[in-house]
């Protein structure tokens, strides 16, 4: 019990981050009405926290194995709390923008320093479960900036939103105080002291895995960010009700995270798992752009894609302890997944509008689902069969 206890600690500061990060969405409208940003500047704010993570995921994985987990999430968790301040004062867009940069390099910490804890912390028999329980962290903090907010708006503008953000990690940084790091103190000293090199992770197995993560990212942010808006121009559906299923939708992909979990705990090798997420994601957005399927089927063919989808993250973070050399160079290896996760959020989305404004429309949306698939199985055709493999040939 007490391992569970410190993995909901643990997937509470990651759920606090990704409410910073999913924020903007509902609050943008009206920090637009304020500030009348352009549009581009109004898509920086948004992916600020994916660039950060694309070009300094690797580092803060670097150090989580150099100074140690508690340290980069304390860190972490105290610059969401203060840029959340800087940004619900701030008086320009500037300074909201610095403001969320700020966060971005919050999230990081939090999300490479917390799945490198708990793969640490918890035994062999509750570990693929407990990573499955984490990988649906980004899905469920999203989802609960999209049910919150329409409350905080209303009570005290898009400040309240940031309020809100900064006091709940505030308040996981005071939890974590007296429960992630005792049992950081107490890990072996051996592990916590190691000092492996930034290098040791740019191997096969691991950039291998890191590309499908990027693969992933690909097909599950441009499914759901552009859902709304075809809804909307395809079938005339409302924006209120655009917004409602897609937030449906995403609540699908927690379903997914820990369906991967359960099926790593069962002992399902590495390479099925992440093929059913690769390509059963891929083959059901394409469906869902397909216009001459009623709108209950584009409906569920979105929800299949992002609960197959989410097998991968869950199944790749509960092989962490797998694929790193020793229990030092988990860190390393969850930057390095994070990394080719941003590379897929902020090249993704620019591909697939890149491709329907060449093409024409919304029937050129498979072209990227499909170019995808194709990747994934080259990539899968070099990752081993049986995850226990995986180490080994780590090693060469």
């Amino acid at each position: 019990m007490r391992q569970w206890a410190l993995v909901f600690v643990a997937t509470m500061c990651g759920i606090v981050a990704a409410y910073n990060v999913g924020k903007v969405s509902a609050a943008l409208p009206v920090i637009r009405q304020e500030f009348s940003p352009s549009l581009f500047s109004s898509g920086a704010l948004a992916s600020s926290y994916s660039v950060t993570a694309m070009l300094f995921a690797v580092g803060f994985g670097l150090l989580v194995s150099r100074v140690g987990v508690w340290r980069v999430a304390a860190t972490g968790l105290c610059l969401l709390a203060a840029a959340g301040v800087l940004g619900a004062s701030a008086g320009t867009y500037a300074l909201l923008l610095t403001s969320r940069l700020l966060e971005g390099f919050g999230f990081v910490a939090v999300a490479v320093s917390m799945p490198a804890f708990i793969g640490r912390v918890c035994g062999d028999h509750i570990r693929p479960m407990a990573m499955g329980v984490w990988g649906a962290f980004i899905p469920t903090g999203v989802t609960v900036s999209l049910l919150l907010s329409p409350f905080l708006l209303q009570a005290g503008g898009w400040r309240a939103v940031w309020w809100a953000g900064s006091a709940a990690a505030l308040v996981m940084c005071v939890v974590a105080l007296f429960t992630i790091r005792p049992a950081h103190r107490a890990m072996s000293a051996a592990s916590v002291q190691a000092r492996p090199q930034i290098t040791s992770v740019f191997r096969r197995q691991p950039l291998l895995l890191a590309a499908c993560f990027g693969l992933y990212s690909c097909t599950f942010v441009a499914v759901t960010t552009f859902l709304p808006t075809f809804w909307v121009e395809s079938v005339a559906m409302t924006p209120g009700s655009a917004a409602r299923l897609s937030a449906a939708v995403v609540v699908m992909n927690i379903l997914g995270n820990l369906t991967g979990g359960w099926l790593c705990s069962r002992g399902v090798a590495l390479r099925p798992l992440l093929a059913i997420a690769l390509f059963g994601g891929g083959l059901s957005a394409c469906l869902v752009f397909y216009n001459g399927l009623p709108v209950a089927g584009q409906v569920i063919a979105a929800c299949c894609c992002t609960c197959l989808s989410g097998i991968l993250p869950a199944t790749l973070f509960a092989n962490v302890a797998k694929i790193a050399p020793t229990p030092a160079h988990s860190g390393l290896i969850v930057g390095l997944f994070f990394q080719g996760a941003s590379l897929g959020q902020v090249f993704g989305p620019a591909l697939f509008g890149g491709l329907l404004d060449f093409f024409g429309g919304w029937n050129a949306a498979p072209v990227l689902f499909i170019s995808v698939m194709l990747a994934a199985a080259v990539l899968l055709w070099y990752v081993p069969a049986n995850q226990e493999t995986v180490a080994e040939n780590n090693e060469r």
